[in-house]
């Protein structure tokens, strides 16, 4: 070990150069690392130093491997090193790779406790939004990959200006495929495969310099839903153009129902009380009380050419019916329950005996007019029958029955006529259905 450097063999001195090199190497790697990650000065420093050291002893062991440690041409710094003990030049060597060592440890952990601008730049490259900002004149200082491979898909070239592009988006200046959606200050484009993107510009300030940032947005999903929202939004304004026309036919509806409502109750009152003057005419002796009943219903008929009221639901029922009926020599029997006061069914059964009672004393001839009520399950059945002259044939349907099967069908009922072997008239209605005319 005490054996000069110089006094090796050339195959010593070649291994002793190889180390030296190691560490330069070593050395200059933590340096440049050092640099890159913008540490401290004094790391920067303590990584170059050991390199340094090694770098002017490799130097001096190539000059004294070449010309010879003794030779008067070599390096000034050769001969010095060339009689330094082998012992000597191991324990140099040893120590400037233990700095070496330290220095390269101290920029890994600086590395792995801070974010250095090139993790920043990995990181806004990895991120699914396009991203760019630039300064004034529309240079760019930082862009992702995502901007980047926007620009190409929209502009068909680099993103080497960021105002040119925002303009050129604001605008809907895209090459095909590509197709501008929306345009103004938050512009939308499809860039060709199928996908919209969202643009958004901010001003920055940035150590007092302004700056732009661009961000470009994937909305697919949230245009797909606005799409079919606008589509739902015009359906929905279509549906209430028709509700409006419909309100605005309502009234003109419901004047028309008054209006039929009317002329149904006059023409059931009149002929009750033809009905009975006729019976009247025909029966010279009947007494004051049927001629003073006879007379009321008179007076009713033409007190209601007078009103503008409708038929009143509920109402007596047919006990009116049955003390008309008694006055033109006509019984009528009910069977069953009538409906309550306040009850649809109420109003279309008074009709539906009116009609029966008429058609009994002008077409029958009877005198008992039977009726018989059945509920069950919320449902009225009525069934009409008499004792006079049972129907030559198929009883054809005038405007009396016709008017009532049609009250009946809208209200959600339904009607029979049967006329052998004697005549029947059978009406099926829901109780609390409603009464339509």
């Amino acid at each position: 070990m005490l054996m000069p450097v110089g006094a090796i063999s050339a195959n010593g001195q070649g291994l002793l150069c190889t180390g030296l090199l190691l560490l330069v190497c070593a050395g200059l790697f933590a340096a440049m690392t050092a640099v890159v990650y913008r540490t401290t000065p004094g790391r920067t420093v303590c990584c170059a130093l050991p390199a340094l050291v090694s770098f002017a002893l490799l130097l001096a062991m190539m000059s004294g491997l070449w010309d010879g440690f003794d030779a008067p041409e070599a390096a000034w710094a050769a001969p010095q090193v060339g009689r330094l003990p082998l012992g000597a030049m191991l324990a140099v060597m040893a120590l400037l790779g233990v700095l070496t060592g330290v220095a390269l440890w101290r920029v890994l952990r600086w590395m792995r406790d801070h974010v250095s601008p090139a993790a920043v730049k990995e990181g806004i490259d990895r991120l699914p939004a396009g991203l760019c900002f630039y300064v004034r004149d529309g240079l760019p200082r930082l862009v992702n990959e995502r901007m980047e491979q926007l620009c190409c898909q929209l502009t068909g070239q680099v993103l080497l200006n960021g105002e040119t592009l925002w303009q050129r988006l604001t605008t809907g200046d895209v090459e095909p495929p590509a197709r501008a959606l929306e345009t103004g200050d938050t512009p939308l484009v499809d860039p060709g495969d199928g996908t919209v993107w969202s643009f958004t510009r901010t001003l920055l300030e940035v150590d007092g310099e302004a700056a732009w940032q661009l961000v470009a947005s994937e909305v697919t999903g949230e245009y797909a839903l606005n799409c079919r929202l606008r589509e739902e939004n015009a359906r929905l304004e279509a549906m209430n153009r028709r509700l409006r026309r419909y309100g605005d036919q309502v009234c003109q509806l419901a004047r028309e129902r008054e209006v039929l409502h009317a002329r149904m109750r006059v023409h059931d009152e009149f002929g009750q009380a033809l009905l009975s003057a006729r019976q009247l005419l025909v029966r010279p002796g009947a007494d004051a009380p049927q001629r003073q009943e006879v007379l009321a219903q008179w007076r009713r008929a033409l007190r209601l050419l007078e009103s503008t009221g409708g038929e009143e639901r509920g109402g007596p029922g047919l006990e009116d019916l049955i003390r008309a009926a008694e006055t033109i020599g006509v019984r009528v029997e009910v069977t069953g329950e009538q409906p309550a006061p306040d009850s649809p069914a109420r109003a279309l059964l008074t009709s539906a005996a009116r009609e029966c009672l008429t058609n009994t004393v002008r077409h029958a001839g009877g005198t008992t007019l039977w009726v018989r009520l059945t509920r069950a399950q919320g449902w009225l059945e009525a069934s009409f029958t008499n004792d006079g002259a049972a129907p030559g044939g198929e009883v054809t349907e005038g405007g009396g029955l016709s008017a009532l099967r049609r009250r009946v069908e809208r209200a959600g009922g339904s009607m029979r006529v049967q006329s052998a072997p004697r005549f029947m008239l059978t009406v099926t209605y829901p109780e609390e259905g409603e009464d339509e005319l």
